[in-house]
């Protein structure tokens, strides 16, 4: 009973002592995964404010690298589809959502404006009109207007950025139109997504 013990208790240490230092290890990557999202926040608001400066020309204010916004980052590929593209592309009364107008944003509303600058990118020649709403709190919608005879190009390596950071990409097709939606959290199991 006493040996039974004893190995029981070193059980219990050795457990505690991984236990600690998996804790360490998750605080470290989390230390690290935020240094590595603010540096790539960084490089998409320069790049935003360049390409910015290409899509609007030298009439448009230009937009200060270091300030831009996740919302200025989606304007800058609704002007890029406009004036290089030549669709129609707006947002409705509504844009943006608070979190998406801060020079500093949460890490997911990041991956959200890139999930929407890559959707809008990637329907923009296949459809006549874009619209991009806000239905509700953590939730981006992008309707597109298919081009008659358009072969859409496929989302699917836009859902899985979408799941590996938690996130949810829903995609709704018909002969008329597209509706991309974006929900900062995923539906849960057996739940459908509203309309």
């Amino acid at each position: 009973v006493r040996v039974a013990e004893r190995a029981a208790r070193t059980a219990q240490e050795q457990a505690a002592e991984v236990s600690a230092a998996w804790q360490r290890a998750e605080a470290r990557a989390g230390v690290g995964g935020d240094r590595l999202l603010l540096g790539l926040w960084r490089l998409e608001q320069a790049r935003s404010a360049r390409e910015w400066a290409e899509a609007a020309g030298p009439v448009a204010r230009p937009l200060d690298p270091v300030s831009v916004t996740p919302a200025q980052v989606i304007e800058t590929a609704l002007a890029s589809v406009r004036e290089l593209v030549g669709t129609p592309s707006h947002w409705v009364p509504g844009w943006p959502p608070p979190e998406f107008d801060r020079a500093e944003p949460p890490g997911i509303t990041v991956v959200l404006a890139r999930l929407v600058e890559e959707a809008v990118r990637s329907l923009a020649k296949a459809t006549e009109e874009l619209r991009l709403e806000v239905p509700g709190p953590g939730r981006l919608l992008l309707v597109a207007q298919r081009t008659p005879g358009a072969e859409l190009p496929s989302l699917e390596v836009l859902r899985a950025a979408a799941e590996a950071v938690g996130t949810q990409l829903v995609l709704e097709e018909d002969r008329s139109e597209v509706r991309v939606e974006l929900l900062e959290a995923p539906v849960a199991s057996g739940a459908t997504a509203e309309p």
